[in-house]
């Protein structure tokens, strides 16, 4: 289960938590986004947890808070979305025991996607060329003949940056 925004993951556990320490480190979030979009390539991320608590109710409900802004959540994802926990890292203690190392996939619904912070960037160059076009008289002579043309080129290149 997943927040709209992409920032709140909740882990329903069978027994109560007694004590979840503070554990963020052992816990990873991983997905596939796009790099870029319109385009881009699907590659893997992996998210770290920012911050986790009980649900005030019911001590068997984890969340696992991700942060704010969009580089951080997986409102973006495609497929799955894979949590891990790593027990030999984290000191999650439950009515039953220590809590094992595991790993759950689950597709998220309701996501509202966002805007790539990674949009594909375009860069367009022209080339202007301007000259004069002399008209040139040959005469079939002996004497060496020289001819000598310039071009010059102007552009102007922007920091995209400063757009």
């Amino acid at each position: 289960m997943a927040k709209k925004d992409g920032e709140r993951i909740a882990i329903l556990f069978s027994e109560p938590l007694l004590n979840i320490g503070d554990v963020t480190d052992a816990f990873t979030v991983s997905f596939y986004q796009y790099d870029m979009v319109p385009g881009g390539q699907l590659v893997q991320v992996t998210r770290p947890i920012d911050s986790m608590e009980l649900d005030e109710n019911n001590s068997k409900l984890l969340y696992l808070n991700m942060g704010h802004g969009v580089t951080r959540n997986f409102q973006n994802a495609v497929g799955n979305v894979t949590v891990e926990y790593d027990a030999t890292i984290g000191r999650l203690y439950g009515a039953g025991g220590s809590v094992q190392s595991f790993t759950q996939a689950f597709l998220p619904d309701a996501i509202e996607p966002k805007n790539n912070p990674h949009d594909m960037e375009h860069l367009t160059i022209t080339a202007l060329a301007d000259g004069d076009l002399i008209r040139i008289y040959y005469h079939d002579t002996k004497t060496e003949e020289h001819l000598e043309i310039s071009a010059s080129a102007t552009g102007t290149l922007t920091y995209i940056g400063d757009l």
